[in-house]
């Protein structure tokens, strides 16, 4: 029995959602010379610990998924698709090391997401 991407999509997803509810929300206030820096940095920081956790459960997906490649080809290819997204958003960087960046986040427990993003 290999465990199954599935759960760790969905929770992608569901990040992926607080994600861009979170950025929505900077996005009004960030230009606004009313809006305490404070209240900005907050905002900023909520939406970019989303993005991290989005990335963890996305890079949890991809790697399960590589290993039914044979099985769901277009499953991993639009996971990779996300993860691509999330790794470039998050690194600043190329994607270039993102298979052995996706390997060592998978092999290391996911943040549990009982815990409330409250920076």
């Amino acid at each position: 029995f290999s465990p199954s991407h599935i759960p760790y999509t969905i929770l992608g997803e569901w990040y992926l959602d607080q994600y861009n509810q979170a950025a929505a929300e900077y996005n009004v206030v960030k230009d606004n010379p009313k809006t305490a820096r404070a209240v900005k940095d907050k905002l900023a920081e909520r939406w970019q610990i989303l993005a991290d956790r989005a990335l963890e459960a996305y890079a949890h997906a991809y790697t399960l998924a590589s290993k039914n490649r044979v099985k769901i080809p277009d499953t991993v290819g639009k996971i990779k698709t996300v993860l691509i997204e999330l790794y470039r958003l998050r690194k600043n960087a190329d994607d270039s090391e993102l298979n052995a960046f996706a390997e060592s986040l998978s092999k290391k427990p996911i943040t549990d997401p009982a815990i409330t993003v409250n920076p």
